[in-house]
């Protein structure tokens, strides 16, 4: 009998310790044994313990919040050289001991983590997460290829054989320190390595975690080995484990395992469906600390299936909560004394509903809330006060089979008849968890069903039997008592790595004025919505011309906009993102632009006007928008003879005025003036204005003399040409294109003699037109009249001037004295003759200027 009790003890106290040696992993893992925790006691006293905390609705009296604060920590990567071993059962959600990390690259870049999962082979390693977030799809050499990691992490994934070998690439990666012989055989592993990045790990190294599916385990029914989540089979095989009980298989009571697995595997109906939707009645999902006590981790096992292990006759018997038939039937003549019968549960202890936490997949593996389970009925009974108790499932991960569970432990607890049965010997065949029917005729019980609580081998002969009420109804589960569990997160706070871009980039471009001789300058003004998160602090914008590939990145900034000052006229991109608090960046708002700069064309000009003022026209005009036309650019005004249907391109130049100037004096004319700005880098604005002055002259005037060149232009010409069928005079096109710079004159044929010598207004009469000589149908034919030349309406590079000289001699005697040659449009000039000089000038190789008609008239007032 001491043998049994010394061996009994043996079982039940073995936990192992595991111990990683350093970082490294230079030698094999240790294990060392943490000692036995024994106590000299009785039979009776020992079978009345084991009972006790077999019992599932009596846990280890433990700190509240233990097992939530346990929960969080197998989550977590541990960085110590010292951890306890754990069995892994079903499908859950662990990390595990930092076993090895180091660092390479140029610059450190890459991190390299080995991360202990357990200590036995894994069915699989599923689903990986860094910190609360899926890595994403691994392609077959772990690389992630989906997600936010997606080119910043690599996963491998060790199942822990017995044959597995060392990851070559760590090796490769480590310079030595990791080996061919660090295989972790029997230890299964994730070795993770990470490519530093701010956005993807704003905290620094991310804790790493992993779903898996545990421990494969014997079963009796098939004599496989294989992956399971049956309670019964779980529990087995930690009672067998090397690192559980370390039972012979000769000490387990397997028919009592292959009943409670059956039971297990029952399917319950979780709704009124046809098919019904089902689930497995008991399934264990978790993971063993082996630091723990061993009736610690027996009785939380056994919460995940309303069951109990007992120990009987030098065997472990595994029973999971259901009804059992009663094994025998036990009457008055069973007695060796008075019974005692407790018909209540004492106030201190009772409860009408139950309330507790479970392992809840859906929000991260954290332990989660399931909906109480209220008795109306039993809350009447209670007096109306609602009364709850507690129940921690840490392996169970299902919030309808947690509903069950709790319903069952109510149930239980509500069965309050509890009896001392002082027994004779037939009572010795009995054993803890058995059911019996009890009839005493006295306390009017017919057949009333208990289950052994309790059994003790009395000193005076003898068993005594602490006996519990059971109702059959208690395991009884209608699907429609269940509560749907809310899979939604309990909060809609965003997350802090999903940051919300800002609004897309949009460029506005402007000019402005350097100091000193740097001249006019390109900025541009880059605005952008703010983000949405309010989480974020400031926003990183970049830009680049489209055809390279760097881009000029902005220091972070609070605002929604930047300055770019000088910037080159071009196509560019432009991109920004949003950054939060921890530094974590947005995905990019994305546009692009086409900065004009200085070779924008010039706004039009605005506000012009010619009025006449004492014999002269003065033009009037807003000031100019653009500052490179204020700053180095012109306002030109050109005239037609014409007031109806007259054009820029059948206009010559007047004259032009600094670009910052609003008004200028002009020769009066009738006609239609124009207006055009020219900024600095010689681009005339798109359209020009137009001014109609009917009368060029208040006071009458007479005409005394006048020339008239057209259509004949017999004049001497020089660098120009009779335009084909007599329709004017153009510069010269010779045959080939014209240069940057091409011009010609002509000298009128006639001479303008007054015959007296007196003062007199010369006024000029010219209607020209200017061509682009790619719309000549050829060399030598118009294709069309200048009018309807839509392309030509752009011309602003042709014009043609008129000089007078003056002489008080008979211009047909001999010798003659010419004045200088002065250019003019309306004059008054002291003389008796006078003779006129035209000079055609292109500046483009493609335009020309044609002198349709040309003449000066003499006059005086009337």
């Amino acid at each position: 009998m001491r043998m049994r009790v010394a061996r009994l003890t043996r079982l039940l106290c073995v936990a192992v310790l595991l111990m990683f040696a350093g970082p490294a992993m230079a030698a094999p893992v240790a294990i060392a044994a943490i000692a036995f925790w024994a106590e000299v006691i009785t039979i009776g006293q020992l079978v009345m313990a084991v009972a006790a905390f077999a019992v599932s609705s009596i846990l280890a009296k433990k700190a509240a919040g233990s097992y939530s604060a346990k929960a969080r920590d197998r989550m977590q990567v541990v960085r110590s050289a010292v951890q306890p071993r754990r069995l892994i059962y079903g499908r859950t959600s662990v990390s595990g001991p930092l076993i090895y990390a180091t660092s390479s690259g140029n610059k450190k870049e890459y991190m390299h983590m080995v991360i202990a999962l357990a200590t036995h082979e894994l069915q699989s390693i599923d689903v990986i997460w860094l910190n609360d977030e899926i890595v994403g799809a691994l392609d077959a050499d772990g690389n992630v290829t989906t997600g936010r990691y997606a080119g910043f992490c690599r996963v491998r994934k060790f199942l822990g054989t017995a044959d597995q070998e060392a990851d070559p690439d760590l090796i490769s990666d480590s310079g030595g320190q990791w080996t061919s012989a660090h295989r972790l055989q029997g230890i299964a592993y994730v070795y993770v390595r990470l490519k530093w990045n701010m956005d993807k790990f704003p905290l620094g190294l991310p804790n790493v975690r992993a779903e898996v599916l545990g421990k494969k385990v014997y079963d009796p029914r098939t004599e496989t080995t294989a992956y399971s989540r049956n309670w019964a089979l779980c529990v087995r095989d930690y009672l067998t484990s090397t690192y559980g009980l370390g039972c012979a298989d000769d000490e387990i009571d397997d028919d009592s395992v292959i009943a409670a697995a059956n039971i297990s595997d029952e399917d319950v109906e979780l709704d009124d469906l046809s098919p019904a939707t089902t689930h497995k009645r008991y399934t264990m999902n978790g993971c063993v600390e082996l630091s723990d006590r061993p009736r610690d981790i027996i009785a939380e096992m056994t919460s995940a299936a309303a069951g109990a292990v007992t120990w009987t006759n030098g065997r472990y018997r595994v029973f999971a909560g259901a009804y059992d038939a009663p094994v025998a039937t036990l009457t008055v003549s069973d007695l060796r004394g008075a019974i005692e019968v407790q018909t209540r549960t004492p106030r201190q202890s009772l409860f009408n509903g139950v309330r507790g936490t479970y392992s809840d997949p859906d929000k991260l593996w954290q332990p989660g809330d399931f909906p109480p389970v209220r008795n109306p009925l039993y809350v009447e009974q209670d007096g109306g006060e609602e009364i709850f108790a507690d129940l921690e499932l840490p392996y169970v991960i299902n919030g309808l089979r947690a509903q069950r569970l709790a319903k069952i432990k109510l149930e239980e607890a509500r069965q309050g008849i509890t009896v001392r049965w002082p027994g004779n010997l037939n009572c010795f065949k009995l054993a803890v968890w058995d059911t019996v029917s009890v009839t005493v005729d006295y306390l009017g019980w017919d057949a009333k069903v208990f289950r052994v609580m309790e059994w003790t081998v009395s000193g005076t002969g003898g068993v005594d039997l602490v006996l519990r009420e059971v109702a059959s109804t208690a395991w009884d589960w209608n699907h429609g008592e269940a509560t749907v569990i809310d899979s939604a997160p309990d909060t809609n706070l965003p997350a802090v790595r999903d940051v919300s871009p800002p609004g897309v980039p949009t460029l506005t471009e402007t000019l402005y004025q350097t100091i000193a001789s740097a001249g006019i300058k390109t900025r541009a003004i880059v605005t952008w919505g703010e983000s949405s998160d309010d989480f974020v602090v400031g926003y990183v914008f970049e830009y680049k011309l489209q055809e390279l590939s760097d881009w000029q990145v902005f220091a972070p900034r609070p605002g929604t906009t930047v300055q770019i000052d000088d910037l080159a006229p071009g196509r560019y991109n432009m991109r920004v993102k949003a950054v939060n608090v921890l530094g974590v960046s947005s995905e990019y708002a994305t546009n692009s632009a086409e900065v004009l700069g200085l070779s924008a064309a010039p706004a039009d000009v605005t506000g012009f006007s010619v009025i006449a003022s004492g014999g002269v026209a003065l033009g009037a005009w807003d000031s100019h928008a653009d500052l490179d036309v204020r700053v180095g650019g012109k306002i030109v005004i050109r005239h037609s003879p014409e007031t109806v249907g007259a054009s820029w391109l059948t206009s010559y130049v007047l004259d032009d005025f600094q670009g910052g100037m609003v008004s200028g004096v002009l020769p009066l004319l009738g006609g239609t003036y124009f207006a055009k700005a020219k900024d600095s880098a010689g681009q005339y604005s798109a359209n020009a204005v137009s001014f109609v002055v009917s009368e060029a002259n208040i006071t009458p005037m007479t005409t005394v003399g006048s020339v008239d060149e057209h259509t004949a232009f017999t004049g001497a010409k020089n660098g120009v040409t009779i335009v084909s069928g007599a329709a004017g005079i153009q510069i010269s096109l010779g045959g080939s294109p014209l240069h940057v710079l091409s011009s010609g004159t002509y000298d009128f044929a006639n001479v303008l003699d007054l015959t007296t010598k007196a003062v007199r207004r010369f006024e000029a009469h010219l209607l020209v037109s200017q061509v682009d000589t790619n719309d000549l149908f050829d060399s030598d034919e118009l294709f069309d009249s200048t009018e309807m030349f839509d392309g030509g309406s752009d011309i602003n590079d042709c014009d043609v001037k008129l000089s007078i000289a003056t002489t008080d001699d008979n211009p047909s005697g001999s010798p003659v004295t010419w004045s200088e040659w002065a250019p003019f449009f309306v004059g008054d000039f002291n003389c008796r003759a006078a003779k006129f000089m035209l000079e055609l000038t292109s500046q483009n190789g493609d335009h020309n200027m044609i002198v349709i008609e040309a003449g000066v008239a003499a006059k005086v007032p009337t």
